[in-house]
C-alpha cells in the first residue's frame, strides 16, 4: 500500500484489518494462445489465512471477470 505520492504507507492507518499483510508479492504472466488470445495467470504469495485473503479473492475474481468481459467485447 503506497500513498498518492508512492510512499509505503501501514494499511492499518487507513483503516484496513492487521490481518492485510505490509507487502505481497505478486507475479502476473501472460501467455499467448494465437494471434488473438491470451491467458494470464496471477499468483500472490505470502496471504495468511483470514477474511481479508478471502476478500482479495474475491476482489481479484471480479477484476478478471469485467476485464474478460471487455476483451470480449474488442
Amino acid at each position: 500500500m503506497a500513498d498518492k505520492d508512492g510512499n509505503k504507507i501501514d494499511p492499518t492507518s487507513i483503516g484496513i484489518p492487521a490481518d492485510f499483510p505490509q507487502d505481497l508479492r505478486t507475479t502476473v504472466t501472460f501467455n499467448a494462445l494465437g494471434k488473438s488470445r491470451a491467458e494470464i495467470t496471477i499468483v500472490e504469495y505470502d496471504w495468511p489465512m483470514g477474511q481479508m485473503m478471502e476478500m482479495s479473492k474475491m476482489g481479484m475474481e471480479q477484476c478478471l471477470g469485467k476485464m474478460a468481459a471487455i476483451f470480449a467485447r474488442a
